[in-house]
C-alpha cells in the first residue's frame, strides 16, 4: 500500500492547485496535505513544517512506501501517475526518487557515496527531491531530525543513507523543469538548509563514516581533527560561524593544526573583526610554514604548489600590513593560505 504526502513548501497558489489535482488523479486514498492552510474535504496538516509531522504521518498511514511530492513541481496528472508507479516498482533501498532535468541537464545523485559526499556538498549541489519514495524503516531517523522544510529533510535523508551505504536510487524517467512548472521551483538548499543537513548528519552518523578516506587506524587524532576542519569549512560556506566554531573546538582537542587558525581567521573576517582575522591568519601561515617539514608524525603535509606565487602574496601582504591596510593584508594572506592548503578554498579563502 502506498501513501502520498503533498507538501506545499512555498508553492504558488497555481502550482499548488496543479499538484493537488495531480495527486488526486492517482486514485490513492492514503493522501495527506501538509500546508499552511487546510484543504476542504482532504486530510490536512497545517502549521510550521517539521520532520516530526512527516514521521507521525508515515506511522499513521502504515504504508509500505510513502511518496512525498513537492507542490512547487506542479506535475501533470500523467507525469505523477507514472512517477508513483515507478517508485512503487523500484524499491532497491530505503529512498528512491524521480530524477529532475533542469536546462536539459539531469540532476541525479545515484552515484553519491560517503567517499565523495563532502566534495559534493562543498559544490553547493542541486538535489532531485521533488518526488521521493520513503521506506517506513526511516521513520525513527526522520523523527530525530531538525528540519525547516521538506527540501532539507529529504536531502538530509539522502545524505545519511549514502554515508550508511544504503542505496539511494533513481526510480524512473526524469521530469523536466521548465516553463510549465512553478517559476519559484528550486532544487538547491539555502545556507541554513545546508547547515541543517550537516547537523542532521552529525547527529545520525559516526564521524569516521562521514570521512572514510582518512587513515583512522594509524592517525586517529589527526584524522578526527581533519574531519572537523572539513565540516567547519562547510559550515562557514553556509554562513554558520557558530557551528563552525564548535567544530574547531572539537578539532583543537585532538590536534594543534594551522587549519584551525586559518578557519578562525575566516570566522573573524565574516564577523567584520578584521584585526582578529589578520592576527589568526599570520599565526596560521607561520604554522603552515613549520608543517612543511613533515617528520613522519603527521599524514597531512602542506607543501605549496607554486613557491614563487606564494612568496609574492606573502610579500604583498606584509607590505599592506606595514601600511596598516589590514583588509588588503588579509586578502593577500588569504591567497597564501590556499597555496598551502587547497581545502580552505571550499570555505571561501582566496576570493
Amino acid at each position: 500500500m502506498l501513501g502520498i504526502i503533498l507538501v506545499r513548501n512555498r508553492a504558488s497558489d497555481a502550482a499548488f492547485e496543479r499538484s493537488l489535482e495531480a495527486v488526486k488523479s492517482t486514485g490513492l486514498a492514503n493522501l495527506t496535505i501538509v500546508s499552511d492552510t487546510a484543504v476542504a474535504g482532504m486530510r490536512s496538516i497545517t502549521g510550521p513544517f517539521s520532520a516530526a509531522i512527516i514521521a507521525d504521518e508515515m506511522t499513521a498511514n502504515g504504508a509500505s512506501r510513502t511518496v512525498m511530492v513537492d507542490a512547487r513541481l506542479a506535475p501533470s496528472n500523467s507525469q505523477l501517475r507514472s512517477a508513483i508507479g515507478a517508485i512503487s516498482r523500484g524499491r532497491s533501498g530505503p529512498v528512491n526518487y524521480i530524477p529532475i532535468r533542469r536546462n536539459c541537464k539531469q540532476v541525479d545523485i545515484s552515484a553519491l557515496k560517503a567517499s565523495n559526499l563532502v566534495e559534493f556538498l562543498a559544490n553547493s549541489p542541486d538535489w532531485p527531491i521533488m518526488i521521493v519514495g520513503l521506506d517506513p524503516t526511516l521513520i525513527e531517523n526522520i523523527r530525530t531530525m531538525q528540519c525547516n522544510s521538506s527540501t532539507e529533510l529529504l536531502a538530509s535523508l539522502m545524505a545519511v543513507c549514502s554515508v550508511n551505504d544504503q542505496i539511494v536510487s533513481a526510480a524512473g524517467a526524469a521530469i523536466e523543469l521548465g516553463s510549465g512548472f512553478d517559476d519559484n521551483s528550486t532544487l538547491s538548499l539555502s545556507g541554513n538548509g545546508m547547515s541543517g543537513l550537516l547537523q542532521n548528519m552529525l547527529n545520525l552518523c559516526a564521524i569516521e563514516e562521514m570521512f572514510p578516506a582518512h587513515p583512522w587506524e594509524h592517525f586517529e587524532a589527526e584524522s578526527g581533527a581533519a574531519a572537523y576542519h572539513s565540516l567547519a569549512a562547510l559550515f562557514l560556506r553556509c554562513g554558520d560561524s557558530e557551528t563552525a566554531l564548535s567544530c574547531l573546538t572539537l578539532s583543537d582537542s585532538l590536534e594543534d593544526s594551522p587549519r584551525s587558525l586559518a578557519l578562525r581567521a575566516l570566522i573573524h573576517e565574516q564577523k567584520g573583526e578584521i584585526v582578529g582575522a589578520v592576527t589568526n591568519m599570520v599565526a596560521s601561515l607561520q604554522a603552515y610554514e613549520s608543517r612543511k617539514a613533515n617528520d613522519g608524525s603527521h599524514y597531512l603535509s602542506f607543501n605549496p604548489m607554486n613557491a614563487e606565487l606564494l612568496s609574492n602574496d606573502l610579500q604583498h601582504g606584509l607590505t599592506a600590513l606595514n601600511n596598516a591596510d589590514n583588509e588588503q593584508a588579509y586578502r593577500y594572506f588569504s591567497k597564501a593560505v590556499v597555496a598551502f592548503d587547497p581545502l580552505l578554498k571550499s570555505a571561501g579563502f582566496g576570493r
